[in-house]
């Protein structure tokens, strides 16, 4: 049975696992994911988290980093955001290195929302 073509280009739009196969056996070390495909104008969303002993080492700004390039590889994704809390400076931080910027509050009570577009230099 063949995938159809829209089908197959929207795979990869889910979790992806990340390893550190830099050690004898690969471990996870985090996750990071979309939360669904892209949406009707061309927005979808991310999220991430790297393990305890992991953090610190630059693992979630590659892994965002290479999600927001795999979104903009698609022709109908031109935004990615992300949520956080507003007390989390890691993770903003994490943001701000790949580029995203605060767009203001985010879907829930006392979360903020951060996005970049695609072609906007990052």
């Amino acid at each position: 049975m063949a995938i159809p073509t829209l089908l197959f280009g929207l795979l990869g739009f889910a979790i992806w696992y990340l390893l550190d196969a830099e050690t004898t056996r690969p471990a996870v070390i985090g996750m990071c994911q979309f939360k669904g495909r892209p949406d009707a104008t061309g927005s979808v969303e991310i999220a991430y988290a790297i393990l305890d002993r992991y953090r610190a080492r630059g693992y979630a700004t590659e892994a965002v980093a290479r999600l927001i390039k795999w979104a903009f590889g698609h022709q109908n994704v031109v935004q990615v955001t992300a949520e956080t809390l507003p007390h989390l400076r890691n993770s903003i931080r994490v943001l701000e290195k790949v580029g995203m910027t605060s767009v203001g509050a985010g879907s829930e009570h006392g979360v903020v929302r951060y996005a970049v577009r695609k072609g906007s230099g990052r």
